[in-house]
């Protein structure tokens, strides 16, 4: 099947003009916050070359020695291509605030898989099919229910929203036309951009950073990538995208001090931090600001970072490297 209509469909340049350029916003604004927020973080900009550059060239070398695919690749183009659409409309806080579990999937082999791993593991073994918007709209909490194991032994933090949202989706493409996630991003020109600012209109990613927007693009340019050799346009756009995690890794490895010691013994305590707290907002600028400085390292752009940060923590997760938890925020913006 030839999901280009046409080869213009891909090539085409779309110019937004008449829209600021959110993205370097975003960046100019977690600038902002940093500068203000000294007293509580500071970036080490030599750590930055010294240690997190080489420790992500070796992870890229562990990565390519393990043969790593990501979840959802047994899937054809189309399915996978929604498969990320639709993920990244419920793709946050996996470990719940109040009770502190983790979503945790098993699969079809008997593995225990936590987190995002898990859910998006979930959704590929479910059987829905993810490029039919109609099809989508048929998912009810029944079904939802099973395909992600939940229970009350089981619980995803808005497990039941996050059912909602994905309904909400489906109608918010099909309002604009599309039916397939084909016709939904040639709507977009394959466009990451344009993409971006589509789904921000959608009022299903609400984040001043755009962090699930952003990731939308990215793992969806991912796939491109991956299965036809190339990405969606204007790529090169997207910053790193600011969540919980990444800026983990800085603090652990090293790269980020955390100079306030109140937000210190929230982390080892395991407590949730306020949403739209400084504590909050300088962790996640971290993120679009150390990720900018690293790609620029590399030679290659910041989505490309993104991936390989999250990548990482995973990879020090799993060596027992996270001495200092990671940030917990009662959110549904990452």
């Amino acid at each position: 099947m030839n999901i280009f209509k046409n080869e213009l469909s891909w090539l085409m340049i779309v110019e937004r003009r008449e829209l600021p350029n959110r993205l370097e916003e975003i960046r100019d604004m977690a600038r902002m916050i940093l500068a203000r927020s000294r007293d509580l973080i500071e970036i080490d900009s030599d750590a930055i070359i010294e240690i997190l550059v080489p420790r992500i060239n070796q992870h890229l070398e562990n990565q390519r020695t393990d043969n790593w695919i990501p979840a959802g690749s047994m899937l054809s183009l189309e399915q996978e291509l929604g498969l990320n659409l639709f993920l990244n409309v419920i793709n946050f806080c996996y470990k719940d605030p109040q009770t502190g579990r983790e979503y945790t999937y098993i699969d079809k082999a008997g593995r225990s898989i936590k987190r995002a791993t898990g859910l998006i593991t979930a959704l590929a073994d479910s059987g829905v099919a993810w490029d039919n918007f109609a099809e989508i709209l048929k998912l009810d909490e029944d079904r939802w229910n099973n395909m992600l194991q939940l229970s009350n032994g089981n619980i995803l933090y808005l497990g039941h929203e996050r059912r909602d949202r994905v309904v909400k989706m489906a109608k918010y493409a099909l309002r604009q036309g599309p039916t397939t996630i084909i016709d939904y991003l040639e709507s977009s020109k394959f466009n990451a951009l344009n993409l971006v600012n589509n789904l921000s209109e959608s009022g299903l990613f609400n984040d001043e950073f755009l962090k699930r927007a952003q990731l939308a693009s990215r793992m969806i340019s991912d796939v491109f990538q991956r299965r036809t050799g190339r990405p969606l346009f204007a790529t090169e756009n997207l910053t790193v995208m600011a969540d919980y995690r990444i800026p983990q890794v800085f603090y652990n490895l090293g790269v980020v001090n955390l100079n306030d010691s109140s937000l210190m013994a929230k982390l080892m305590a395991e407590e949730p931090v306020e949403s739209g707290s400084r504590y909050e907002l300088s962790l996640r600028a971290t993120a679009v600001s150390v990720g900018e400085v690293v790609a620029h390292n590399l030679g290659v752009i910041e989505a490309s970072v993104d991936g390989y940060l999250w990548g990482l923590s995973q990879e020090m997760v799993k060596k027992g490297e996270m001495k200092i938890p990671h940030m917990l925020v009662a959110t549904d913006a990452y």
